[in-house]
């Protein structure tokens, strides 16, 4: 039989300090190591070593470029560069890998290209981005830059509808994976959309 895995290190406690979190929603990890964690109710990111080691942080509470309101989830592109979810401000935010604001996207809205509290993201083999819009019940898929390619799904229970999707992951051969958290499933699609089973 398999050993169970080994219990290695933690690092964190509550509080506003750096290397402390307020309810930290979403982590990455980078090409060198590092991982980054999306710390919410800090509205902001935090830098560490792949041993826990505190590097930095960004972000303060607000709207303007670089600030978060509530930021829930983030990944890492293959260039290092680091995309937030920042999900009280509709918006994705795009950083170099040491903080500096790059671009952002979205907006309150139901049109193509903007949110209503997005939730969660992920890349494929192309970084390009995808997006769990939650309560536009759908996921919007983008370039690695922000501008929009494609949606995909409406609110409901069907095949290829979602109940609040709250997180997005890309696989092999950037099949794409669906948390439909309030239909208690998981849905699987093509990376343009095309529904593939659940």
């Amino acid at each position: 039989a398999e050993e169970p895995p080994s219990f290695l290190r933690k690092w964190g406690a509550f509080g506003s300090e750096p290397g402390q979190f307020f309810a930290p929603w979403g982590v990455a990890t980078s090409p060198d190591g590092s991982i980054f964690v999306a710390d919410r109710y800090n509205h902001r990111v935090q830098v560490f070593s792949y041993d826990g080691i505190f590097i930095a942080q960004w972000g303060s509470f607000g709207s303007a470029p670089g600030q978060f309101n509530e930021p829930v989830a983030i990944t890492v592109d293959g260039s290092g560069n680091v995309l937030v979810i920042d999900s009280q401000n509709h918006r994705v935010q795009r950083f170099a890998r040491d903080g500096a604001f790059l671009a952002s996207w979205g907006g309150l809205g139901s049109d193509s290209g903007l949110f209503n509290t997005p939730y969660g993201i992920a890349l494929d083999s192309s970084n390009e981005v995808y997006v769990a819009d939650r309560y536009n019940y759908r996921i919007q898929k983008f370039t690695p830059t922000g501008e929009f390619l494609t949606t995909w799904g409406d609110s409901g229970a069907a095949d290829g509808e979602f109940d609040e999707p709250l997180d997005v992951a890309v696989g092999s051969g950037d099949v794409v994976y669906v948390a439909d958290a309030l239909n208690h499933r998981i849905q699987i699609f093509t990376d343009d959309g095309s529904w593939i089973g659940k």
